[in-house]
């Protein structure tokens, strides 16, 4: 058996990536990834410096303070793999993950951003969800509710942020549409400390001390919900980021739930336009308001039958886990 050393901020604990799932099942795509990587000869442990020579390949897993002296320290100690670097969180999340400097050491990176994509050190990865979706409800067009959202509630001080437009969209359908409008996830309404209030001024982010009327509460599957609602609100973390086409689009998808998507510029290229709702095409959120409001039985079917053919197509495989898997295995060059 070989081994690829696997470096994050988790440690030696890779419970979060390779243990079970603690919602929506989302851990599937590492449980493929490592049964791809074991049925060639490989397992994913842990990097501990003192077992580096018995490491084929090295994976760090976003940038957590490692320097530039550490990663040749690895290279050097590394000499019969790639020691490659995977940058998932985008600058909304962490900043340093597009500190090209950084990135100088490594063999080969994988990521998401078009942008960066070369095929010669920089290589796709497109951000999977699960494979297997539960069968949900079918619930009649006239018995959902208009709206819903799921999400965290964060902040974050990057230029192109989108976590305060989902505020504001928040705000608004909870004062316009506030018996048709749900809001569900972790991090709002908390109860605050003097500890955290004190933080909470001294950073201004005040709004965590906003009250959400239509908070509902964290779930532990998406799927339990979404069936109830017509449309869902899907503002990813940034407006610029090309290729960051997550899963939550998917997830709004495969619940019968109609996503109102935000994020990715060229998500028309991985997401067929008929199947969602571009935020982009409305100016206010009074005005996307007035059209999913007035969208009939007869409409909403035409964007279900467009989910339900992307869905079966070619182009949403690639956000799989199976595909998930291969290119990690291509990044690392093992076949």
């Amino acid at each position: 058996m070989k081994f690829i050393g696997f470096c994050s901020e988790a440690g030696d604990d890779l419970s979060c990536f390779f243990g079970p799932s603690s919602r929506d099942n989302c851990n599937e795509p590492f449980h493929v990834l490592q049964r791809e990587c074991e049925a060639r000869g490989y397992r994913i442990v842990p990097l501990r410096t003192g077992q580096l020579r018995d490491c084929e390949h090295v994976v760090f897993w976003d940038a957590h303070g490692f320097d530039n002296s550490f990663i040749r320290h690895v290279k050097s100690r590394c000499t019969r793999g790639r020691v490659g670097l995977v940058l998932w969180e985008p600058p909304s999340v962490r900043a340093d993950n597009w500190n090209q400097e950084f990135h100088a050491p490594f063999d080969r990176i994988l990521t998401w951003n078009d942008s960066l994509v070369d095929n010669i050190r920089y290589f796709k990865f497109h951000v999977a969800g699960i494979g297997t979706n539960p069968a949900v409800m079918r619930v009649p067009f006239e018995q959902k509710k208009m709206l819903v959202n799921i999400s965290m509630h964060k902040f974050s001080p990057y230029r192109y942020e989108l976590y305060s437009a989902r505020r504001r969209s928040i705000q608004y359908f909870e004062k316009h549409a506030s018996s048709d409008f749900d809001l569900y996830g972790h991090g709002w309404n908390p109860r605050l400390s003097l500890k955290l209030l004190l933080r909470v001024l001294f950073r201004r982010r005040l709004d965590l001390l906003r009250h959400y009327s239509s908070y509902r509460g964290a779930i532990a599957n998406k799927w339990d919900v979404l069936p109830k609602y017509k449309f869902a609100l899907c503002y990813e973390n940034a407006s610029d980021q090309v290729g960051c086409v997550t899963e939550k689009i998917f997830d709004y998808m495969r619940g019968d739930c109609i996503p109102i998507y935000w994020g990715a510029p060229n998500v028309t290229s991985y997401v067929d336009s008929a199947a969602f709702i571009d935020r982009r095409q409305f100016e206010s959120d009074s005005s996307l308001h007035g059209y999913i409001k007035a969208v009939s039985s007869t409409e909403y079917e035409v964007y279900r039958n467009a989910i339900s053919r992307y869905l079966a197509g070619p182009k949403f495989q690639m956000f799989l886990p199976p595909y998930f898997a291969s290119s990690f295995l291509r990044f690392l060059g093992i076949v």
